[in-house]
């Protein structure tokens, strides 16, 4: 059985130093932030994944040790809103990562929406943040943790993913899923406090979650989805919304899937980048429209990884370029403008990826040498370089 060459674009894991041979590219002229030049100077921390949230992200440095930067109303930092560093947008922030508290190792973490979850080294589940929806997963809606907190339950995982609304999952090592929280569940339930499993009983290699919907790759490189389907996000050719998984992009080997707000993109095993759903972040030169089916991304490029965000999509070629398409209303396509871009344009810079998240008007990236890189909007820090100011190009995040 094949597995993806990357598991996934919110999950951004590092790898070893790009091909020799890269994609020529040019960047679209307009106004920008600092050069990346310019920037990559400044001492910073090496990151072994990245990931992109709502109005915070979050990453794993090469020790295993957790940053956060952004909104912090809710702890999803991992540290107490009063003691975060910087007001940003009247609420908590901080513009540059600090470190989540704990002393905890991790493998990954994923930012959602004003909350966080992370694998540790052992295997264990650990979240933080807010948690009126039983987001957390430890079996209480009390309040919000500024410190990691175990999930229920005595199982063990090798991944994790938290979403844009109140839910996560999490694929435990036995290969079976399970989803906690305030939302699309997968077993026919809206709302559990503690992980239930995911029906259909099928071995996933890979999931990710979108506002109120869920998709993902099972060990046999098929892709499933369930939740809401107003826009043909879950991509089995109608507008019907499912209770459980229900075959998505049938016919087609998936390497990766990636949920986003209102649609999906995928890489197939053999390279080509298809998506689904809202036709603003679908990339096949339209962006208007709905599709209820896979649609080529307009591209003759072979692509390693994709990641959907709310209006915006991004991917990384397997040549290690970075590319992005959809709204580009804060500047979260990277490419020096805001205007929208409904088929891939190329990321400013030249800088070589292993893999972009694309997220709320914002992005984040990891280079392949472990340098992080953010830019769109930056109202409560979340580009971590220490201004709040705005970026219509990457620009690095610095250390703390």
């Amino acid at each position: 059985m094949s597995s993806p060459r990357f598991p996934t674009a919110v999950l951004l894991l590092a790898a070893a130093a790009g091909a020799a041979c890269r994609e020529d590219s040019t960047s679209p002229a307009g106004p920008a932030g600092p050069e990346p030049a310019a920037v990559s100077a400044v001492a910073a921390l090496v990151f072994d994944q990245v990931s992109a949230g709502v109005e915070h992200a979050c990453g794993v440095d090469t020790d295993g040790k957790a940053w956060c930067w952004g909104a912090n109303a809710f702890g999803e930092l991992g540290i107490p809103p009063e003691d975060s560093p910087d007001p940003c947008s009247s609420r908590p922030c901080s513009l540059r990562p600090v470190a989540v508290s704990g002393g905890l190792r991790f493998r990954h973490v994923i930012a959602g929406a004003e909350f966080t979850c992370g694998v540790t080294t052992g295997d264990e589940v650990f979240c933080w943040g807010r948690n009126d929806g039983g987001q957390l997963g430890t079996g209480s809606t009390a309040g919000a943790s500024s410190t990691p907190a175990e999930i229920a339950g005595d199982r063990r995982y090798r991944q994790v993913r938290a979403g844009i609304g109140n839910v996560a999952c999490a694929i435990a090592t036995s290969r079976d899923a399970f989803c906690w929280g305030s939302g699309r569940l997968g077993n026919g339930s809206n709302f559990s406090r503690t992980p239930v499993r995911v029906g259909n009983q099928l071995e996933w290699d890979q999931l990710s979650l979108g506002a109120n919907y869920v998709c993902g790759v099972t060990t046999i490189n098929q892709a499933w989805c369930w939740g809401v389907n107003n826009r043909g996000q879950l991509g089995n050719g109608t507008t019907t919304a499912s209770g459980g998984p229900t075959r998505s992009a049938e016919g087609l080997a998936v390497a990766q899937v990636e949920a986003g707000s209102g649609h999906t993109c995928a890489v197939l095993l053999d390279a080509r980048a298809f998506c689904w759903g809202d036709g603003v972040g679908i990339g096949d030169g339209k962006g208007t429209g709905r599709r209820l089916s896979p649609t080529p991304v307009a591209s003759t490029r072979r692509w390693d990884n994709v990641s959907a965000g709310v209006v915006h999509s991004c991917g990384v070629t397997l040549a290690g370029r970075g590319f992005c398409w959809g709204q580009g209303t804060a500047g979260d396509l990277g490419n020096g403008s805001i205007a929208d871009r409904f088929k891939p344009s190329a990321v400013s810079g030249g800088i070589d990826f292993v893999a972009i998240s694309a997220s709320f008007v914002f992005s984040c990236g990891v280079a392949d040498r472990g340098q992080a890189w953010c830019w769109g909007d930056n109202s409560n820090g979340q580009l971590g370089d220490g201004s709040g100011i705005s970026r219509l190009e990457p620009v690095a995040v610095l250390t703390p």
